[in-house]
């Protein structure tokens, strides 16, 4: 894996050609299914997704998870047909916008409900989970839930990836039993929240 890289490049006049080929078909297989159809505004630019290497040595890590996780991944990778786990639905990389306009947002804020329109499926109503959470925020409260959990500074800062530059972050080293310490805690979380809303 990697972090996920954009290049935005000019089109070339065959790229274009190809573009209007395609949108008049996509035009014509409207009108043949007797719908109206609107020519849409040619490109100028294409965006090209890639995996490159992270940003610093710190940022690429292995993370382990608690045993709840593993299982919710394993039945997730089951009946999934795409190359990485945490692709769209439709095989696309998730960026940082659509993941968030698309999924996070309406997740944790809620939804309101929309009636069926044209070439628009109607969509239910989602009550909020957690208003306002963002990514940073679940990074933060990871962070916390490990101080509470008094797991060691040198696993949290590896979970983490922060670089230490102190002495002390010179000689301490992570160990086996640091890890399923960390575990351990990060599973009985899972359990003890579960327990609370089974008795709600």
């Amino acid at each position: 894996m990697g972090a996920l890289h954009e290049i935005e490049s000019e089109l070339t006049d065959d790229e274009i050609e190809v573009w209007r080929q395609r949108e008049a078909a996509r035009i014509e297989r409207a009108l043949q299914a007797g719908k109206t159809s609107r020519a849409r505004k040619a490109p100028k630019h294409r965006i090209e997704l890639f995996l490159d290497p992270p940003k610093n040595r710190t940022s690429a890590r292995e993370v382990d998870v608690p045993p709840f996780l593993v299982r919710k991944l394993t039945q997730h990778l089951k009946t999934w047909e795409h190359e990485y786990a945490f692709f769209t639905p439709g095989g696309q990389w998730w960026r940082r916008g659509n993941f968030t306009r698309q999924q996070l947002r309406p997740a944790a804020d809620g939804r309101l409900a929309l009636p069926a329109s044209r070439g628009h499926a109607p969509r239910e109503a989602w009550e909020p989970i957690l208003p306002g959470f963002t990514m940073r925020g679940a990074r933060h409260t990871h962070d916390t839930w490990m101080k509470e959990d008094r797991v060691d500074r040198a696993l949290r800062f590896s979970t983490m990836g922060w670089a230490v530059a102190d002495i002390e972050g010179t000689y301490e080293h992570v160990t086996p039993q640091m890890g399923q310490d960390r575990l351990a805690a990060l599973q009985a979380r899972w359990e003890r929240a579960g327990q609370a809303v089974q008795a709600t």
